[in-house]
């Protein structure tokens, strides 16, 4: 089997890839590997041997054959890696793959003109080279349509073949249509509304009472209706796919009737000397699969926390900007989602309640960090009986730190 670029899919072609992953001093790395360390920190060793590649690890580990399968550690050309090593400039050199790419697949990219890294389009032609023959489609063309209602008008028009995250209050027009195929399954993706935690950063949300009255306060059925009813509430950080959700558990801040949650989010606001309390909101400028409708769902919690005596102003902002504004500490509530890279309850836990050497991951919206949770979430990931590591999750999900 070869790459793209002439180059050997071989044992030793896998190892070069994955020790560029791993080797923290990799002449060819990109200037940021957000998932070195969190999915693939304890590797100690990759040894090849004929067909077979045997990676050592420090101890057990049952997230690892998951985590191999991201897209981190997708297999890189030999010849891609060598070149990569030679580029000087840390941003030249990150950013030169993406515009040289080179698989092994039954398509490739004949021209420069067929790809555009803004990734708006993108055309794929036949490799002639792959191992099971060229395929019988010759070209297979990717376009960005930002506008989801206007997918599923072109896939009735015929104008497009195939397309993704549909509005679901489209779902059943295209059920009923006979020359449309609908698949849909249960999404390992969440929308969450973050509330900044630590009191340096100055937000009323640093006081339990006023995390506890939003939480209260936010009422998740008129959000859940926007999605024709193919949404479902969300109570706990892991989704229901997951392995570690709790079925059935909901925090007590969820189980109280919404007269009594409004009447109780009122008082903790005043007994926290909060009320008239100005909050900002960092959202995304455009539509996320877990997110189909940000200004109606912005717009709700405005509503909702105003009822409680909060107000709450919007900031948008474009999705490259999101971790680094996130990061800053700056907004006392953030609207996002998290789409699971590898199917493990340590892929949200980590990320979005997790970090490391004492402070929050990149993406961690609450800015929260706590040592027994960190403990708690290192011991659950290296649990190899599924039985207690679903308990550990559980139990995670209950500590109400």
């Amino acid at each position: 089997m070869t790459f793209h670029d002439g180059s050997k899919l071989d044992a030793a072609a896998v190892k070069k890839s994955l020790a560029r992953l791993v080797d923290e001093d990799a002449p060819s790395k990109p200037v940021e590997r957000p998932y070195r360390k969190g999915f693939f920190g304890d590797v100690t060793g990759i040894k090849v041997d004929g067909n077979a590649v045997t990676i050592t690890l420090k101890g057990p580990n049952p997230r690892f054959l998951s985590n191999i399968g991201i897209h981190p550690a997708m297999i890189v050309s030999p010849k891609a890696i060598d070149h990569m090593a030679t580029i000087t400039n840390p941003a030249e050199r990150s950013s030169w793959l993406t515009s040289h790419p080179a698989g092994t697949g039954p398509y490739t990219i004949a021209s420069g003109g067929d790809y555009k890294e803004s990734g708006a389009n993108l055309t794929l032609t036949s490799f002639p080279g792959y191992w099971d023959g060229a395929p019988k489609i010759e070209r297979v063309v990717f376009q960005t349509q930002a506008e989801v209602r206007q997918r599923t008008q072109r896939l009735i028009a015929g104008d497009i073949q195939f397309t993704d995250n549909l509005d679901p209050g489209d779902w059943a027009d295209l059920e009923s249509n006979k020359d449309v195929t609908l698949h849909t399954w249960q999404g390992m993706n969440l929308c969450y509304l973050a509330m900044n935690v630590p009191a340096e950063n100055g937000h009323v949300t640093a006081n339990r009472n006023v995390r506890e009255a939003i939480a209260l306060a936010i009422n998740r059925d008129p959000m859940v209706a926007k999605f024709s009813g193919k949404a479902v509430s969300q109570h706990v950080l892991l989704p229901p796919p997951s392995l570690g959700f709790p079925k059935g558990y909901k925090p007590p801040t969820d189980t109280v009737p919404r007269e009594e949650a409004i009447a109780r989010a009122r008082t903790l606001i005043k007994e926290a000397e909060a009320e008239g309390a100005k909050l900002e909101l960092l959202m995304p400028d455009v539509a996320r699969p877990y997110l189909l409708y940000p200004d109606e769902i912005a717009n709700l919690i405005q509503q909702q926390l105003k009822e409680v005596g909060l107000e709450v102003t919007l900031a948008k902002s474009p999705m490259s900007e999101i971790t680094g504004r996130v990061k800053s500490g700056k907004f006392a509530l953030v609207l996002l989602g998290w789409m699971g890279d590898s199917g493990e309850p340590d892929n949200f836990w980590r990320p979005l309640l997790g970090g490391s050497d004492g402070k929050p991951a990149p993406l961690n919206a609450a800015r929260f960090y706590n040592e027994e949770v960190m403990a708690r979430m290192d011991a659950a990931g290296v649990e190899t009986d599924e039985t207690r590591r679903q308990k550990s999750y559980e139990d995670l999900e209950k500590m109400g730190v």
